[in-house]
């Protein structure tokens, strides 16, 4: 998503013109409400793009996995990659 956060970014980077090339693995606990937890179970190299990853990360929104019609608990892994150019 572009806008405010490419400017946040850019801030973790020092100075514009620089890149960034950054992967992590986050993994989402969502529960049968949709409500979910996230945590890098494989972090970046960055601690404060770790932080700003998770502050992202922790307002997606999901919706529960359904098992035999019915919502259920589940994991999910999202592997998120980072460019800035």
């Amino acid at each position: 998503h572009a806008g405010s956060g490419g400017m946040l970014l850019e801030a973790l980077v020092g100075c514009a013109g620089v890149t960034l090339n950054a992967v992590a693995t986050a993994r989402f606990h969502v529960a049968s409400d949709g409500s979910a937890v996230v945590e890098l179970i494989q972090p970046t190299q960055n601690p404060r793009l770790n932080r700003f990853l998770l502050e992202a990360l922790r307002r997606w929104k999901f919706s529960p996995a359904i098992q035999d019609g019915k919502p259920v608990p589940s994991v999910q892994d999202i592997v998120v990659r980072v460019n800035v150019e």
